[in-house]
């Protein structure tokens, strides 16, 4: 699946003449929202054949609280592909039939994790601030996409498209004014990447100025913790408060996200950004440093071909034991190893 059409979709009602400020956000730090078709029963509370309304899957405490399962949805279904420029590389799509996940768009999508009446209660901040710092003298836009697909390159070059229309559609509300960039974080990463594409002569008549703030281009070590299922920045504290309750769930989807790996240590222009020191994970025996992404990935692949259930502390949980227990007794059909699609969801088999 797509990121749907080009067409400009902005919430937001920009002043014409005035210039336009667009931001762009980074790793897990847009709302994201899914939708159920006709005979979908994945998100309905009372299936009656009708198409569902979107419904916040990143983050909405209630919608958790409520439906577990939903974290599921945002797990990615991931297939080998060949870009247009003939390299290598894997195509996405929602992982789940007749369900799509869509960012939110405009400002709302970034201005909190939570948007809707859930935000005034228990508001998780993102650019929130800053919009309401410069909305009085600057339109403020904001350039939503699914940060999950980042590196899928057949997804980037539908999304080079996205953001080209989305500038020169700017500049012109602006009367010809060009726009400031501000990027956080993989956001960065994205900017650097559609002006470099675009080229020189494009951005020097498009862009007047860029803010990168934490910019991600040489990626993180704290990615390590966040793929191996932590603790970590991206699935803890701040951005998901319930993450303990989903821990699982997170785990799983998690590394189907392409998005999570473009944020992962990489050296720029042949040096090492970051010191061989500190560990960035350990486990046992092992360590892992800056610089052994790709060994640290094949021993992750390795662990979950071996023993995709003893490697996980939580297996030997009460929780496990009551799965393993239904599985027995021929309830429930749950795999502990999750892969994106229906057809590998717990299911119940035939009642007691």
């Amino acid at each position: 699946m797509g990121i749907g059409s080009t067409k400009i979709e902005s919430h937001e009602e920009l002043e014409v003449g005035k210039r336009v400020v667009v931001m762009v956000h980074g790793l897990a730090s847009c709302a994201l929202q899914a939708c159920a078709t006709k005979g979908a029963s994945f998100l309905c509370d009372h299936c009656d054949g009708e198409d569902e309304h979107p419904r916040i899957v990143f983050v909405s405490i209630s919608e958790i609280l409520k439906r577990p399962h939903i974290m599921k949805s945002l797990g990615l279904k991931l297939e080998p592909a060949t870009s247009r420029a003939g390299v290598e590389t894997v195509k996405t799509s929602t992982g789940y039939t007749n369900v799509d996940v869509q960012p939110v768009r405009g400002l709302d999508g970034i201005r909190t994790l939570n948007p809707g009446p859930e935000s005034s209660v228990t508001p998780v901040y993102l650019w929130h601030n800053l919009i309401e710092h410069l909305s009085p003298n600057y339109n403020c836009l904001a350039f939503n996409y699914d940060w999950r697909r980042w590196g899928d390159l057949l997804f980037v070059d539908e999304l080079q498209k996205q953001f080209q229309q989305t500038i020169e559609h700017a500049v012109k509300i602006a009367g010809g004014l060009p726009v400031t960039l501000i990027g956080h974080s993989m956001g960065a990463q994205v900017i650097n990447y559609m002006l470099g594409v675009l080229g020189e002569q494009w951005t020097e008549g498009h862009v007047s100025d860029t803010v990168l703030v934490g910019p991600a281009n040489m990626g993180s070590p704290s990615v390590f913790a966040a793929y191996a299922n932590g603790p970590s920045q991206v699935a803890h504290s701040t951005v998901i408060p319930v993450a303990d309750i989903a821990e699982v769930r997170i785990r799983d989807v998690a590394s189907t996200w392409p998005g999570l790996l473009a944020v992962m240590p990489t050296k720029l222009a042949g040096f090492d950004v970051f010191e061989r020191k500190p560990v960035a994970i350990r486990h046992d025996e092992r360590e892992y440093h800056a610089e052994d992404c790709v060994p640290f990935l094949e021993d992750v692949q390795t662990c979950e071909d071996e023993d995709p259930l003893g490697i996980y502390d939580e297996d030997q949980s009460i929780h496990e034991k009551v799965r393993r227990y239904l599985e027995d007794l021929n309830l429930v059909d749950a795999r502990r190893v999750w892969e994106a699609g229906f057809a590998l969801a717990p299911r119940i088999r035939r009642g007691i």
